[in-house]
């Protein structure tokens, strides 16, 4: 007889300022760890064996769960950010430049770099940067517009058999049931430390601390000898793939022969042989101003450490 486990939950009670109390902390740091067990008992090893299954599609009765293959490239801009910037200040050091035979020195120029081995180099950091993203997504029944999370389930536990469909059914629910802990429990209570957290400083996403200010942390009692840690960092960075949006055409129509007078502020682009060079020192300004230049608005990301001891 297949043993089984049963799990319910109920809404986090929370006030309109942010209270929390002993209680519902408890409630929340029990029911928290329900949708962990429940992936590791049934969700994650039935999903498994349903992405290694050769069938496209799996049905039981009503519910009609299907596989999509997904591949792409994915690319870590930050990372050829940082790998460009490593190489540049490397090559803007004069007393090494003088020894690095791919940089010619100018006449009022200084140390340059050829655009076409430039431009090999920053492909470079990009194919170290790229890695393909290949996984099988599976597409579950959506819920219903006016259909209520579960409140009560019963799981199987033991061996996953997917050759026994009607597994699907407890594993539908269980994922209804899970969506349900976020939206009713764990997402009341980040939302009532975050408004309790407005309420003790000045502080909200939308106005962040200053960076030399980040993190602030708060310290919260719940009840006697209970606390938590309630705190925000700045979050603040640049959009490194729009950086390279401007420099790499700008390096191409450069490496063509381009005289605009843009490209010799921007760049000091001067020729030599028939190659087009620029610059490392204005090539690595010009880095940074585009980083500063494409930084994102400055947000507040929210720290809440669970629980404190109070010894």
């Amino acid at each position: 007889m297949t043993s089984r486990l049963t799990f319910n939950y109920r809404p986090l009670k929370t006030g309109p300022k942010g209270e929390l109390t002993q209680g519902e902390f408890d409630y929340y740091m029990n029911v928290s760890s329900y949708p962990a067990i429940i992936d590791a008992l049934l969700l994650d090893p039935l999903q498994e064996k349903l992405k290694n299954s050769e069938r496209k599609e799996l049905k039981f009765e009503d519910i009609a769960i299907t596989k999509t293959d997904v591949c792409g490239p994915v690319t870590r801009w930050a990372g050829v950010y940082s790998k460009l910037e490593n190489f540049l200040s490397i090559r803007a050091d004069d007393s090494r430049a003088k020894d690095m035979k791919e940089l010619q020195k100018f006449d009022g120029i200084g140390y340059c770099i050829a655009v076409n081995d430039l431009l090999i180099a920053i492909d470079k950091f990009v194919d170290d940067a790229t890695s393909t993203s290949d996984y099988v997504k599976l597409n579950w029944p959506r819920m219903k517009k006016e259909e209520e999370y579960p409140r009560e389930i019963s799981i199987p536990t033991g061996k996953i058999l997917i050759d026994k469909l009607d597994i699907l059914r407890p594993a539908l629910l269980a994922r209804k049931f899970c969506t349900g802990i976020k939206n009713d429990v764990l997402k009341p209570y980040e939302e009532a430390n975050k408004i309790w957290f407005s309420q003790q400083s000045e502080y909200s996403a939308e106005k962040p601390p200053k960076a030399d200010d980040s993190p602030v942390n708060i310290v919260r009692e719940l009840g006697k000898g209970s606390y938590i840690i309630v705190g925000m960092e700045r979050v603040q960075e640049s959009d490194y793939k729009a950086v390279f949006d401007v420099m790499i055409p700008d390096l191409k129509i450069i490496a063509l022969g381009s005289q605009d007078s843009e490209f010799w502020h921007d760049y000091r682009r001067t020729d030599s042989k028939g190659a087009a060079f620029v610059n490392i020192k204005r090539v690595q300004d010009k880095l940074t101003a585009l980083y500063n230049e494409k930084m994102k608005d400055a947000k507040g990301r929210y720290i809440i450490v669970p629980k404190v001891s109070s010894d």
